[in-house]
């Protein structure tokens, strides 16, 4: 990255990964910047977001996947706009699409410059990019982090800020490459995604209208079983 001064955090949720171990300990040797932290059992990803905003030490988060690649100039054009727009707390980029083998499949469309298209366009679906974004630690703390819901918690995230009346932000510039791969979350489990992201709409109605919203692991889960009783058969044709 073109601003070197950062920490760089790596979390493994799975503790017998033994390759993803001795690969990041191997950087961690030689660049001093890089923390690991292994979970003593697999808590999944909302958890382990969570405690890497706990463990962090800056003021500043920017999340990564493990699969994604960031431009060189991301953290410095993300940390530009947050310096200079005071007014927003959480900002993503845009992105280019490739594939496994690092070939471009596609680009993202335009994003708003206006945060009332923003939040329009939230309604209907996740614009966010989450591995490309950028947040105050402490405000998305003080919201609760993230919450465990399957495949969109990200995009409740997202929802709670908007609902808590603060603004996210766009640079709308290329600044990641996002992978779609056939392990990916988001192609495998399409289906679960869509009822996720159904889910947390509705939390987000709750609290436009009452303050607060109904959510519980319980509810969701519960919520979640209901869906997957549904013929297998139509699950499969929706992901496909």
């Amino acid at each position: 990255q073109t601003i070197k001064n950062f920490e760089f955090l790596i979390v493994i949720d799975n503790p017998k990964n033994l390759e993803h171990r001795r690969i990041v300990e191997a950087y961690a040797t030689s660049d001093d910047r890089i923390n690991v932290f292994i979970n003593k059992k697999n808590i999944g990803l909302p958890q382990s977001l969570n405690k890497g905003l706990l463990l962090a030490k800056g003021d500043l988060i920017a999340r990564m996947d493990a699969d994604d690649i960031a431009i060189p100039e991301r953290l410095e054009r993300e940390f530009e706009f947050l310096t200079q727009n005071p007014s927003y707390k959480v900002i993503s980029v845009n992105k280019v699409i490739i594939d496994e083998n690092d070939k471009e499949i596609s680009r993202g469309s335009e994003l708003p410059s206006d945060f009332s298209l923003t939040r329009e366009a939230m309604m209907y679906t996740n614009i966010v990019l989450h591995p490309g974004c950028m947040f105050y630690k402490n405000f998305i703390l003080k919201l609760g982090g993230y919450r465990e819901i399957n495949a969109a918690e990200d995009y409740d995230l997202w929802l709670r800020v908007i609902s808590s009346g603060n603004q996210i932000g766009f640079v709308d510039e290329n600044l990641m490459k996002y992978r779609m791969s056939n392990g990916n979350t988001s192609s495998s489990n399409a289906y679960i995604m869509w009822c996720s992201h159904q889910y947390v709409r509705t939390l987000y109605l709750e609290r436009m209208e009452n303050g607060q919203d109904s959510y519980s692991e319980e509810k969701y889960l519960f919520y979640m079983e209901s869906k997957k009783k549904q013929d297998r058969r139509k699950n499969d044709r929706f992901n496909n």
